[in-house]
């Protein structure tokens, strides 16, 4: 099992006003059927096979060849568990919202 996930980010890096700006977001797609129950957002995974092409700095003559990277995962390719409890110091167990965690199958 693959123990990386390689979400698809940007980042900047960038003077404003004579101070280096650093900046860095990640981009969603539409949520796949396994996380739809959550939440109708989530991060592209990037394949392995595409992560030259994603981390290429040369430009490109627009944001299309970009896009053939955002899709969602397929179906049952996370191993998903659902838990339910509270992580948080002093908090009850059962007294937060159900939590999941997630994984390449």
């Amino acid at each position: 099992m693959d123990p990386h996930f390689p979400l698809a980010g940007l980042w900047e890096s960038r003077f404003d006003d004579g101070r280096m700006l650093r900046t860095c977001t990640v981009v969603t797609v539409p949520a796949n059927a396994d996380l739809a129950p959550v939440h109708n957002r989530m991060p592209p995974l990037v394949a392995e096979n595409d992560w030259d092409r994603w981390l290429d700095p040369a430009p490109r003559p627009g944001p299309r060849w970009r896009r053939s990277l955002y899709r969602p995962p397929t179906a049952s390719c996370l191993s998903i568990r659902w838990t339910v409890g509270s992580t948080t110091p002093g908090r009850r167990a059962g007294s937060s919202p159900s939590r999941f965690r997630w994984r390449f199958r």
